[in-house]
């Protein structure tokens, strides 16, 4: 049997008003949506109807795992789905911030536990013991930043726009950790920023994109010294059907868009800048990653059926499935569907429309779809290696 999902969405302030309450069908927004949560995270879980009752997934689930996820998930991952599944809608941009790893996560979350700071602690870091690597597949033109620029081309920008003086320059560390710590005069270095920018001659498009946004998020946030994070992280804008896939440590943020967004089963977040929220620079530090492994636009690879976004994860796989008529997939994991044009009659038990998403067992071995639509599938990656 599959179950038709009721999501939950997020309201936070950057979300947008219209794009969710749109795919949803749904009247515009009064309050800021930023998020369409599918999956068992506890902070925003879906449910479904079972047996003529709302029950949550977990709760669905916990009936019967095996059947619902599979005893090599379950062995794995425990007696829960691995992965958390978005709709992200950014009208604004979101806070600078990385993710930890596993050990990170554990050990992290422990250490909060262990002093008793609450969950819902606006000082808290760590909401679960569980690592994020996420990948953000655009649905719309879709601007964000991801990872640092190779030092070398930080420290050119800062001496062309003559502001190399107010910042550490040694090595990378050294710069981000200086430029976090700075405690007087932001306002006034801004300032001082953004009339060098609007001085220069940008002298390539990146450039040109790289000084737009810090212009920009000077008026959002004319005190937070995150404004400046485009002189030093590597700037996108992707294409709907592109995406990038953030690994642990990887400083970034989300500037404006709306896409699917997929991830390890955690909201843990450590927040670098852009934000009214809490900011720890220990702690941030300490899960950054300098490494210059440049964060790169994904395409999906064509499988017979699918446009599949290939990464490491072991939790997640997403791919995009364009409908005209039948099709059958197989299934070797549990899956999440999801509608974002169209619809489609899913296995002969009922139609899934636009903004609508079903969850299907795994030990449903077929999938079977009749309609016209744009469909995002997200399951388990192919091979789980039991350890």
């Amino acid at each position: 049997m599959i179950f038709k999902l009721d999501n939950k969405i997020q309201n936070y302030a950057w979300g947008s008003h219209d794009f969710i309450a749109t795919l949803l069908n749904q009247q515009i927004s009064t309050e800021p949506q930023a998020e369409l949560w599918m999956g068992t995270h506890p902070k925003g879980e879906s449910c479904v109807i079972y047996e003529n009752h709302k029950i949550t997934l977990t709760e669905l689930i916990s009936k019967n795992p095996s059947h619902y996820l599979g005893k090599n998930i379950c062995q794995k991952f425990g007696n829960n789905l691995p992965f958390l599944y978005k709709i992200l809608a950014a009208e604004k941009p979101l806070s600078i911030q990385v993710h930890p790893n596993l050990e990170q996560a554990k050990s992290g979350f422990a250490k909060e536990d262990r002093a008793n700071i609450k969950l819902t602690d606006f000082m808290r870091n760590y909401k679960d013991a569980n690592h994020k690597p996420e990948l953000l597949c655009a649905l719309t033109e879709f601007d964000a930043m991801c990872g640092f620029k190779p030092f070398d081309e930080i420290k050119e920008i800062l001496n062309f726009l003559n502001i190399s003086q107010h910042f550490s320059l040694a090595t990378l560390p050294s710069f981000f950790e200086n430029l976090l710590k700075i405690k007087t005069n932001k306002e006034k270095l801004i300032k001082e920023v953004i009339t060098q920018i609007s001085k220069a001659k940008p002298r390539s498009k990146n450039e040109e994109f790289s000084f737009a946004w810090t212009q920009q998020l000077a008026k959002y946030y004319p005190q937070d010294l995150g404004t400046l994070a485009p002189l030093y992280l590597n700037i996108f804008r992707l294409k709907p059907g592109e995406a990038i896939y953030l690994k642990a440590g990887i400083l970034h943020s989300y500037l404006k868009g709306a896409g699917i967004e997929i991830m390890a089963n955690s909201d843990n977040v450590l927040r670098g800048g852009l934000t009214p929220k809490h900011i720890d620079i220990n702690e941030l530090l300490r899960v950054v990653n300098y490494d210059d492994e440049r964060v790169e636009i994904l395409k999906p690879k064509k499988n017979i059926c699918e446009n599949i976004y290939r990464t490491d994860a072991a939790e997640f796989q997403l791919s995009q499935i364009v409908l005209h008529g039948k099709l059958t997939l197989n299934q070797q994991n549990p899956t999440i569907i999801l509608c974002t044009e169209g619809f489609a009659k899913i296995t002969n038990e009922f139609t899934l429309k636009k903004g609508e998403a079903a969850f299907v067992p795994f030990e449903e071995k077929e999938i079977l779809l009749n309609g016209k639509g744009v469909f995002y599938r997200a399951t388990v990656a192919d091979k789980i290696k039991i350890s």
